[in-house]
């Protein structure tokens, strides 16, 4: 199986899911490259057999780079295997408010391209606090508080909100993924 992640990333926490994404995904059986869809430069797309692509979420909409990329290769990514993850920070603050704006970006993002993936998740992002200016960072501490749910929070640095795991889980259903546990498992029947 040949795997292709398409990323689009403005901070950096995007591009670190989908480099992640590669290492968990690539075996001895499925092949995986990976894409920044704001490089410009297009892969034969066609020779792919499923799409993982995954955009973050800046100022409620997610980046042009991702919306073109699928513009351009709607009708292939309709058809194959497909996974879109939506990465923000709403998806990192526990309320329903916030769980439910997440969502919609989601969702309105789905709808305005015209993209069916089989499957779809709103991931959690990041903080990156260092490289915020004042008022980056005073609205990055009203999230901070809030997520951490109490006024103890260190403001010198960065934080990763990601779950991996519900990451890997879903890409696990969404491929036939081996993992080390599937691969001992099997050598111990033997």
């Amino acid at each position: 199986m040949k795997v292709l992640i398409v990323y689009a990333s403005t901070e950096g926490q995007t591009q670190k899911i989908a480099t992640e994404l590669l290492n968990f995904i690539k075996s001895e059986t499925t092949s995986c490259d990976l894409l920044n869809a704001g490089d410009g430069f297009r892969l034969p797309v066609g020779s792919y057999d499923a799409f993982v692509l995954a955009a973050s979420i800046h100022h409620s909409e997610h980046q042009s780079s991702m919306f073109h990329f699928i513009q351009d290769n709607k009708d292939l990514l309709n058809q194959k295997p497909c996974c879109f993850l939506s990465v923000s920070l709403s998806a990192a603050l526990p309320d329903a408010l916030h769980q439910q704006e997440a969502k919609s970006y989601l969702n309105t993002f789905l709808e305005h391209t015209g993209l069916q993936p089989r499957m779809s998740l709103c991931v959690a992002g990041a903080l990156r606090y260092q490289e915020m200016d004042y008022f980056r960072r005073e609205l990055a501490r009203t999230i901070l508080l809030r997520t951490m749910g109490t006024t103890d929070v260190d403001l010198s640095r960065d934080y990763e909100f990601t779950d991996y795991e519900e990451v890997y889980s879903l890409i696990e259903t969404f491929l036939p993924v081996p993992t080390i546990k599937q691969d001992v498992d099997e050598s111990t029947d033997i």
